[in-house]
Parts: structure tokens; sequence; C-alpha cells
């Protein structure tokens, strides 16, 4: 279960709180000491002052995603990447926005609007956008929030 939940978290660059709470709850219990330094990295420590050899187990806890930067009137998101992210790979893939873990779909200009030449061209992130359903500006806003970040 704890895996399920630790792949099911937000821990977009930066905001890695979420994941950082499941790895120190779910450590707790098991290390004689448990800490977070300044940068937000998260310690657990067990044995110590033990004689013998000593392991580290050192992992990220953050991952690439996206960032919501405008709310357009018809109620789709535009983003920006966080992290090294391929535009291309994106198209219909499911996102959750937000704490409250909103659906939406990736999603581009439909190919029968499209002009000739846009159809040979590779999609840039300017091109996507999400969907959540909205049916404008106002309900959009209602769910996510400019600054949002989505997995």
């Amino acid at each position: 279960m704890f895996l399920k939940e630790l792949s099911e978290a937000s821990g977009v660059s930066s905001r890695e709180q979420e994941i950082r709470d499941l790895i120190r709850d779910y450590v707790k219990p098991n290390v004689d000491e448990l800490f977070t330094d300044s940068l937000g990295n998260l310690y657990a420590v067990k044995g110590k002052t033990k004689p013998g050899p000593k392991v580290m187990l050192a992992a990220h806890m953050d991952e690439v995603g996206l960032m919501i930067t405008n709310i357009e009137k018809n109620g789709l998101l535009r983003f920006s990447p966080v992290g090294g992210i391929d535009p291309r790979v994106l198209v219909s893939k499911p996102v959750y926005i937000g704490k409250d873990k909103v659906i939406g779909v990736i999603g581009a200009k439909a190919i029968h609007l499209q002009r000739p030449e846009e159809r040979t061209q590779v999609l840039g992130f300017d091109d996507l956008y999400i969907d959540i359903g909205a049916s404008d500006d106002d309900e959009a806003k209602k769910l996510v929030k400019i600054s949002d970040v989505a997995i």
C-alpha cells in the first residue's frame, strides 16, 4: 500500500512536502533519529552508534511536472514544464492538478482544425492545454489556480 501511495503522491520539484510527509510517517517507527534540513532533505538514522559498516540509502523525492500559468476564457489551462519533459509525449495524458488532485487531460488543437503546415510541425508547450471539463474561466478558477502544479 505504501508504494501505491508514494507513486500517487505529488512531488513536483520544489514542492516535495507530500512525498516527504509520506516517507517520514512510514519510517518513523523504525528509526532512532528523524529530521529535515533547511533544504527539505529528510534524514532517517538507525543504529548510528553501533560498530561496523554503515549503509546509506539516498534517493531524490522530486519529479517532473507541470505548473499552471494561465486559465483561458474557455476554461482550458495553459502550463509550463517543471523539469525536463518532452512535450511530444504529453498529448492525451491524464494529469492531477493541485492539492485536490483535479483530473484533467492534456490536449492540442484537433487535427481537422490545423492548417496543413501545422500538421507537419512538432508540438511545443505553447500548443498544449489541459482540459478539466470547465465550460469557462470562472468554473475553472473554482477548481484550480495559477501556480498549481500537475502530475
